[in-house]
């Protein structure tokens, strides 16, 4: 309608819609309730366990009341946090000789993590990394994917900050791991595409420096690991993606 734009996305029987321009956006909601038995239910604040929270500005979108529910189903209210969600050694492998720990438990976690990663990228190498280990998991595995939850345990409330009239630029970054797989000796490959509100410079794989100190996760071959955990730090110092 001119220049203005109006976005809706349903699912099932939900649906959420935003435009530039108000009146718009009250014309969608007379013409959606007058063809539909429905009922408006204002300002988005939650949607598909996603918590929304929109101030002048801009919107905060995170799982914080999702996190605190995990970490109460898998008993770590009480766990000492972690400073990273994964440790830079020992590698983690198949562990043929380790211990077998229940396969239900290590599912469930991975699957409760999975969800998490919507709003949570700081998570979502680490939580893919470990999900190859489902079918046969080990002692160490489960150890690992325990030091996650103590890592959600000291920042419940990170998310995805979007700033309001904002120009974005966009970022790619690929990487390659010739031979680097424990298993069996394969090449990896890996990319990333990331919007960043005018960055200043590109300093390496683990940081963009911007001015809202906006972070970036690295590729996933092993080799990365060291940065990766670096740029967690740097991450969790400039505390960018706070719950308001």
């Amino acid at each position: 309608m001119g220049k203005d734009q109006i976005l809706a996305q349903i699912y099932v029987d939900d649906i959420i819609f935003g435009s530039t321009s108000e009146e718009l956006s009250k014309e969608f909601e007379r013409v959606m309730k007058k063809k539909f038995e429905m009922c408006a239910l204002g300002e988005m604040t939650l949607f598909l366990g996603l918590q929304v929270k929109q101030d002048s500005r801009g919107i905060l979108i995170h799982q914080g009341k999702y996190v605190d529910d995990v970490l109460e189903k898998f008993k770590f209210t009480d766990a000492k946090p972690a400073e990273t969600p994964m440790a830079e050694r020992p590698l983690l492998t198949e562990d043929a000789e380790g211990s077998p720990v229940d396969q239900r438990l290590y599912r469930s976690m991975i699957g409760s993590l999975m969800y998490l990663t919507a709003s949570r990228l700081d998570i979502m190498f680490v939580v893919c990394n470990y999900a190859r280990y489902q079918a046969n998991p080990k002692n160490s595995h489960l150890t690992a994917v325990k030091r996650i939850f103590r890592y959600l345990k000291g920042r419940t409330r990170f998310g995805l900050w979007y700033l309001r009239d904002s120009n974005f630029d966009l970022f790619a970054f690929s990487d390659s791991n010739f031979g680097g797989t424990d298993k069996d000796k394969k090449s990896t490959s890996a990319g990333c595409f990331v919007f960043v509100k005018r960055a200043r410079e590109v300093m390496d794989l683990k940081f963009i420096p911007t001015h809202s100190q906006a972070g970036y996760l690295a590729p996933p071959p092993e080799k990365h690991k060291k940065i990766y955990t670096s740029f967690i730090k740097g991450l969790n110092s400039c505390r960018i993606v706070h719950a308001l």
